[in-house]
């Protein structure tokens, strides 16, 4: 494991719930907090390794997710 990166993303807020719940699915992919559930802001936290892949099932999101920073 080459450490952890965190990818800051809005979604509707009432698809923060899904967001993180289709996330698990993907076992361990990234783990969504949320920072601000009024605005739908969302912290994923994800492996160096695995943030690539991580970008790529948020951009097939059924629904959009907005990503603003990456760290």
């Amino acid at each position: 494991m080459n450490g952890m990166e965190k990818i800051y993303a809005v979604v509707a807020p009432k698809k923060i719930d899904m967001l993180s719940k289709l996330l698990e699915g993907f076992e361990g992919l990234g783990i969504v907090s949320t920072i601000d559930q009024n605005k739908g802001l969302v912290l994923i936290r994800t492996t160096a390794d695995s943030s690539h892949d991580l970008l790529e099932v948020l951009e097939h999101m059924p629904f959009p997710v907005q990503i603003f920073k990456t760290e």
